[in-house]
């Protein structure tokens, strides 16, 4: 994006109508880039930035709108939702990693897919050489759609990139899998 971190911005902005006619600018707006995606269930006036004001409210929101090297950081809650992290070297984490699994929780909803998928497909990610964290957080309710995949987490192709991953102070729980692991599985990965 081209913006930097802790950085404020200004900007006005300008209409045109569909026959021409401009409008005046607005007045002056500003938006300062956080340093992590918050996530939470109570949702701010707008749902759409990812600040501490307006977070999103979905964990998958905020990987959609994140780069490589970001932080997904997750107020406590029950995130009702299948998360997927797609060719990107990105953190999810809790501003208490240690302390926060038992009230920070990703519910898969037993739909037939797993609650977290981490997939690098084969990809060196851009060349990051980063840490991909996960901590802090309950993962359950996952169902296995098909052979070698979990109901819990799953990472897989990851091995082309040269990443980190680091999990901890997880909770696996309450993941079904008929023909895989149902807790977690990696596959074609490295550095765990």
């Amino acid at each position: 994006s081209g913006l930097d971190v802790g950085q404020t911005y200004y900007y006005r902005i300008k209409s045109v109508s569909t026959s021409g006619v401009e409008s005046d600018y607005s007045q002056t707006l500003s938006v300062t880039i956080p340093d992590a995606w918050i996530v939470s269930t109570t949702p701010g006036p707008l749902d759409v930035f990812g600040s501490s004001e307006n977070p999103f409210t979905t964990i998958q929101s905020a990987i959609d709108a994140s780069e490589n090297e970001d932080t997904i950081l997750v107020l406590p809650g029950t995130y009702q939702e299948n998360v997927t992290v797609f060719e990107k070297v990105v953190s999810i984490t809790t501003s208490d990693p240690t302390n926060s699994a038992a009230n920070t929780i990703i519910d898969g909803g037993g739909n037939g897919l797993p609650t977290l998928r981490i997939n690098g497909n084969g990809s060196n990610l851009g060349g990051s050489t980063a840490e991909l964290v996960v901590s802090g957080l309950t993962i359950r309710n996952g169902l296995s759609p098909t052979f070698e995949v979990p109901g819990g987490l799953y990472i897989n192709n990851t091995s082309a990139a040269d990443i980190n991953i680091k999990l901890s102070n997880l909770v696996i729980q309450d993941n079904v899998a008929s023909s895989a692991p149902g807790g977690s599985y990696f596959y074609y990965t490295d550095f765990i």
